[in-house]
């Protein structure tokens, strides 16, 4: 998932002239918490606690520092973005999810045909709908349309 969510992510930085370095680190570590979660804590709040030393340890400016840490953070789009970079780490992740679909299925640990099917469509729509760049989702919606062609 993560080198689908990079590559993703570097064509959108690049087509947006956004921060190419900000991206691919952000995209690279935004699940890096993930099964690293303390108590009550989503993953993405994991990420930022691993992320922030990793980070602290880079040649980047302070603000870069805090893309990365804005753009983790939020990789699951549930705030409203504040820059190119966070929407295209928003979009890159949510992307994949859709372009990436039969590599995504291979996490899935659901055990009935079902209970696989109501995951795989439930991540297609949250992957189609979280996709910041309007022209973007319409590329996407194209493999998005086939693969629910394929389930219904």
């Amino acid at each position: 998932h993560i080198q689908f969510v990079a590559e993703i992510g570097l064509q959108l930085a690049k087509k947006h002239n956004a921060d190419l370095l900000v991206v691919e680190i952000s995209c690279s570590l935004h699940d890096i918490g993930r099964h690293q979660e303390i108590g009550d804590e989503e993953h993405s709040e994991a990420s930022i606690r691993v992320v922030k030393p990793i980070i602290s340890e880079l040649d980047l400016s302070e603000e870069q520092k805090q893309l990365i840490i804005d753009c983790v953070s939020n990789h699951g789009g549930k705030k409203e973005p504040k820059s190119t970079e966070e929407k295209i780490v928003i979009s890159a992740d949510a992307a994949s999810k859709v372009m990436y679909h039969e590599s995504f299925m291979l996490m899935c640990k659901k055990t009935t045909y079902l209970e696989r099917l109501a995951w795989a469509n439930r991540y297609l729509g949250k992957g189609l709908n979280n996709i910041q760049f309007d022209d973007y989702k319409e590329e996407v919606k194209k493999k998005y349309d086939a693969i629910k062609a394929i389930y219904s």
